[in-house]
């Protein structure tokens, strides 16, 4: 698959390998920041409104807070970067529209293998798809945690084969 690597002041943002490199060196981001950074990297210059981020991030079909959710994410990607909201070397906040990457970056391309951009990895679809299966059986599995306890279990086992589904995936996938 071939995916865009950003460079930009010391740091490396490698959408293939999905990491973030400070002069070489890893740095830990979770998935949801990480994928705002590239996102925002992508679209470098843009403003990308929050509606932008949330069809990205979690889909339509996904009910969670997600100003909470978008106004974290931008916090660990600017802890991360050392950037001040106040003046911002890379995300700049665009009051009641969303936000802009706003360093100067150079793009490559990168290659991890044969795939075509337009069709991602089971991977990169694993968290985003696996969570709308799994919140759902998780609510219902919660909701009958007070009932009797058959139905209970079941919807516990239901919802544990789910998340191995999505989350343990076999070697074919990778």
């Amino acid at each position: 698959m071939s995916a865009r690597c950003f460079r930009f002041d010391e740091f490396e943002l490698d959408g293939a390998r999905f990491e973030l490199r400070r002069n070489g060196r890893a740095l830990k981001l979770e998935r949801i920041p990480l994928d705002l950074l590239i996102l925002l990297a992508e679209k470098n210059g843009e403003v990308v409104t929050r509606q932008e981020i949330i069809d990205r991030l979690w889909g339509r079909e996904i009910f969670v807070d997600t100003e909470h959710g978008i106004n974290t994410a931008i916090r660990k990607i600017r802890r991360v970067l050392r950037d001040d909201p106040e003046r911002p070397r890379f995300v700049q906040t665009v009051s009641d529209k969303g936000y802009r990457f706003v360093a100067p970056t150079t793009a490559t391309i990168s290659s991890n293998g044969n795939d075509s951009a337009d069709n991602p990895t089971y991977i990169e679809t694993l968290p985003r798809v696996g969570y709308r299966f799994i919140a759902p059986v998780m609510r219902i599995a919660v909701g009958a945690k007070g009932r009797s306890a058959a139905p209970a279990r079941a919807w516990w086992k239901l919802a544990a084969l789910t998340a191995s589904v999505f989350y343990w995936p076999d070697l074919a996938h990778t």
